[in-house]
């Protein structure tokens, strides 16, 4: 499965890896929460929707997540093989924060335009 964390120049997956591991650089944070995360969805790339210490949800209609550990990656899938990365959060509370899903419907739409 292709995972596509960028449409027009918006790289939705990286700002969020920014923002939990500060100003280190991919290569050096492979042990903290945003290694971690980026490790999750390099196994969803390789092993798909099968893929271990992963769970996945269907929010609305295409809209999908991906829970990872405290965080949440919501996607979109196209086609067979290509899921597209639209928006990632930090889980703080029990539901999922309207903000949130706004952000995410909002890119979906622009993908699928």
């Amino acid at each position: 499965m292709d995972i596509i964390t960028r449409k027009d120049e918006n790289y939705f997956l990286h700002d969020h890896c920014r923002k939990i591991s500060g100003s280190r650089l991919y290569e050096d944070f492979a042990e903290t929460r945003a290694g971690r995360l980026l490790e999750a969805l390099d196994q969803v790339e390789q092993n798909g929707l099968d893929s271990v210490r992963v769970q996945f949800r269907q929010i609305e209609g295409k809209l999908w997540e991906i829970k990872i550990s405290v965080h949440r990656v919501f996607y979109v899938l196209i086609g067979r093989e290509e899921m597209v990365v639209l928006h990632a959060y930090k889980k703080q509370g029990q539901k999922l924060p309207i903000k949130e899903r706004e952000t995410a419907i909002k890119r979906m739409k622009e993908v699928m335009s």
